[in-house]
């Protein structure tokens, strides 16, 4: 294949995915753009899509709904670099980024962060390779730690896949708990290969059979939204909805992370809270957070940096 193909693969059942090997194509609603897209709350020219030497690139087109790009909304000045298994919101429209094709450029890295000099301090545990190898360790005190942080960091998104894929509230626990006590039993036989993505595949393959075998158990008793032999058929549709919930729970992550390593303000924080997650306008905003417009603008730009470069480092950590 010598042509770089960008597809935007939707996460909700029912809708086509978008398919670009053209630069710049135009995402929208008019029956001129590149990929016609005829869904509620799309402008008629939503997003553009661009491709340059390190990749695909969105930018917004002052759209009605926003763009987003995990979970951070886009400025209408902003051209974002996209990578494999991100999150693009086109208004409430979630869609997975797959990319196809000769490799581009590299990306020059963000700086690592510093690591702790304790080896036994929380801080040790935040990357997925060391809470596996910490899963097994023979102390007591560092196995609990590890543990905790791992159901900390996992759980959210085993919770997140349950939901959207039709399991009701009342047995996402009995999923999570299912999930969760077949890994710790399989931890200290568990193989860590960061180049195989063997962990991520593992923990959604085993998500996905706790939710089968409750649907087989109970039937429609509960489990009426989900329809267990449509994932089966339908794997392209299960693997993108598991990439989002991982993605959101990134953001989250990246979200605490900066927060705890930065001296952004609270105020600086509730501005990207109101304009880069919930849409607020910007002078909107301003006036709740009494400040002038170009103080929230600024406030807001520098925490949503900071969240996209902390969003890259846990990319590059989890492959």
């Amino acid at each position: 294949m010598s042509t770089q193909i960008l597809t935007l693969h939707p996460t909700q059942p029912g809708y086509a995915s978008l398919a670009i090997e053209v630069s710049p194509a135009l995402i929208g609603r008019s029956a001129d753009a590149t990929c016609c897209v005829d869904r509620d709350g799309l402008s008629r020219n939503h997003a553009r899509v661009n491709r340059g030497p390190t990749g695909w690139t969105i930018s917004d087109l002052e759209s009605t709904n926003g763009t987003s790009v995990n979970w951070v909304r886009l400025e209408p000045s902003d051209s974002i670099l996209i990578q494999e298994g991100d999150v693009v919101a086109l208004g409430a429209h979630d869609y997975i980024v797959r990319l196809a094709g000769p490799a581009f450029e590299d990306v020059p890295e963000p700086a690592p962060r510093k690591k702790p000099a304790s080896p036994a301090d929380d801080g040790d545990f935040r990357t997925r390779g060391s809470l596996l190898i910490r899963l097994g360790d023979d102390d007591t005190a560092v196995r609990e730690v590890s543990w905790q942080d791992f159901y900390d960091q996992y759980v959210p998104i085993i919770r997140g896949f349950a939901r959207n894929a039709g399991c009701p509230a009342s047995a996402i626990e009995d999923i999570v708990h299912e999930v969760m006590t077949g890994f710790y039993r399989a931890a200290e036989r568990f193989e860590y290969d960061a180049k195989k993505g063997r962990f991520r595949g593992y923990l959604k393959r085993a998500t996905l059979n706790a939710l089968r075998t409750r649907h087989r158990k109970v039937g429609r008793l509960d489990m009426v939204d989900f329809d267990a032999a449509w994932f089966e058929e339908e794997s392209e549709q299960a693997d993108a909805l598991w990439t989002c919930s991982w993605r959101q729970s990134m953001f989250e992550r990246a979200l605490a992370s900066v927060r705890e390593t930065t001296r952004l303000t609270a105020q600086s924080f509730d501005a990207f809270e109101l304009c880069s997650v919930r849409g607020v306008p910007v002078e909107e905003a301003a006036r709740q957070l009494a400040l002038s417009p170009a103080a929230t603008q600024k406030a807001k730009n520098r925490v949503a940096a900071a969240v996209r470069e902390e969003l890259e480092r846990i990319r590059i950590e989890e492959g």
